[in-house]
């Protein structure tokens, strides 16, 4: 086939201009219009670099992020309104969250042109608005703003999931939104969704670590009230001194004391009444005398040390040493006497049956310690104990007995009427005293019962 022949071509190619012209030298020079175009796509494309730097600094404060986005759409795209929408994953309607003119605006799925970029993924470029059928001219309408060119695309996470849509409106220009700028904002959108993503997960997890902290949190309190009960139970157990050593360091040592003074109460009468009251009867009356003795008991210095059926033992000087104890056992046997004598006449008038109670004190040297590995308790020995006991044994309902060395300890504070020797085994004869009240003039009203502030005086001098 002759080429010479070929008939020329029905159409023509128009070449693109070339970024240069030719000058009359021969020279070629670049265009004006190609280097403004240059400059104008590396401002934009700083703007985007600086835009990624700033947006990893919102991470932590999510709404700070979502409106620095909003912000730099705008000012990157040369837009008057740029709107920043997400899926409720609840709901599905696309939620703006944040928006230059401070409205919020609530899309359901699919649509307007939000809706369909949203549901479908598509990019939308719209020139004019209005002659698109998509479009809804609801806002428009009540905020009296002209919508014109639109640029609209998806927000993708790093999975291509579809979590919003961002939106950018009339561009400043006038004319509609060219290719160049459909790749910058895919590019931006790209930025913000993963953005979004990570401050997402980074919600999650400050969600728990504050999660953890509450259970760290609560954790501690529990083993502290865990430990403040141990440490109350033991303290029903033990001294305060005694269980901080064991706390400390697992063992207590034994311990002599030179002088304590130890005090014995027994009921008169438990054991015939005790055999036809029902049990509950029997322990709430018991329970009610020995709360009222431990609380005489603690207010006056002394240490409980145990109950023995209807007995009661305590002691003073231990397991801190004082010079106090055979005054403060002495005004604690009396005060508890006088409880038991005013109950007795309180259950005389109801015409019910009664429980006398005998008191008995002593004082001497003593060993202190806790023996046993299970259900132990913090106990006295020696002589001083059985000696107290039998001031008990040896007394009468209603009244303080207490021997002759506590007699010398306590005679410029009470009044006491000497009772003569008792046989005391192994012991020989033993003097004995009844304690009948404070000195009266030692007293408030001179009526022997509750120490005055001269008494105070004596006490503090001991």
């Amino acid at each position: 086939m002759d080429d010479s022949k070929t008939p020329a071509a029905s159409f023509s190619l128009t070449a693109p201009e070339p970024p240069w012209r030719t000058g009359q030298n021969g020279r070629k020079y670049l265009r004006a219009s190609y280097v403004q175009g240059l400059h104008a796509q590396n401002q934009r494309l700083a703007r985007l670099m600086q835009v990624s730097r700033t947006l990893m600094a919102d991470l932590q404060d999510h709404e700070a992020l979502l409106r620095r986005i909003i912000e730099s759409v705008k000012v990157v795209m040369d837009s008057d309104l740029a709107s920043l929408f997400l899926v409720d994953r609840l709901t599905g309607e696309l939620i703006s969250r944040i928006t230059l003119d401070g409205s919020e605006i609530r899309v359901p799925p699919g649509q307007g042109i939000v809706g369909h970029v949203a549901a479908t993924g598509e990019v939308i470029n719209i020139a004019d608005a209005y002659q698109d059928a998509r479009f809804d001219r609801t806002n428009d309408e009540v905020s009296g703003y002209r919508t014109r060119s639109i640029l609209c695309m998806p927000l993708r996470g790093h999975t291509g999931e579809i979590i919003g849509a961002i939106e950018v409106l009339n561009k400043r220009d006038e004319g509609a939104y060219l290719p160049e700028d459909e790749e910058l904002l895919a590019a931006f959108a790209a930025l913000a969704g993963v953005c979004l993503e990570n401050a997402h997960a980074y919600d999650q997890l400050e969600q728990e670590r504050l999660s953890l902290e509450v259970k760290v949190h609560e954790r501690t309190q529990d083993l502290e009230d865990a430990k403040k009960k141990s440490d109350e139970l033991l303290l029903n157990i033990l001294p305060e001194e005694t269980a901080n050593e064991i706390k400390s360091t697992g063992t207590y040592a034994p311990r002599r004391y030179e002088q304590v003074t130890v005090v014995f109460t027994d009921f008169e009468g438990f054991t015939n009444i005790a055999g036809h009251l029902e049990a509950n009867d029997l322990i709430g009356e018991l329970d009610k005398c020995f709360f009222y003795f431990d609380e005489t008991v603690a207010r006056n210095k002394l240490e409980k040390i145990k109950t023995l059926g209807d007995g009661y033992m305590c002691a003073g000087g231990l397991p801190a040493a004082n010079h106090t104890h055979p005054v403060d056992a002495v005004l604690a046997a009396i005060e508890i006497q006088a409880f038991m004598n005013q109950m007795r006449e309180i259950k005389r008038e109801l015409g019910e049956e009664f429980w006398e109670l005998r008191v008995g004190i002593h004082t001497g040297p003593v060993v202190a310690g806790i023996a046993g590995k299970h259900k132990f308790a913090y106990d006295i020995w020696g002589d001083t104990v059985n000696l107290a006991a039998r001031m008990e044994a040896g007394g009468t309902t209603g009244r303080v007995n207490i021997s002759g060395v506590t007699q010398g300890l306590v005679d410029r504070f009470f009044v006491t009427e000497y009772r003569g020797k008792f046989p005391v085994k192994y012991k020989g004869e033993i003097d004995m005293y009844y304690v009948n009240g404070i000195r009266p003039e030692l007293s408030q009203n001179g009526e022997g019962r509750v120490p005055n502030d001269r008494f105070q005086a004596l006490y503090a001098a001991l």
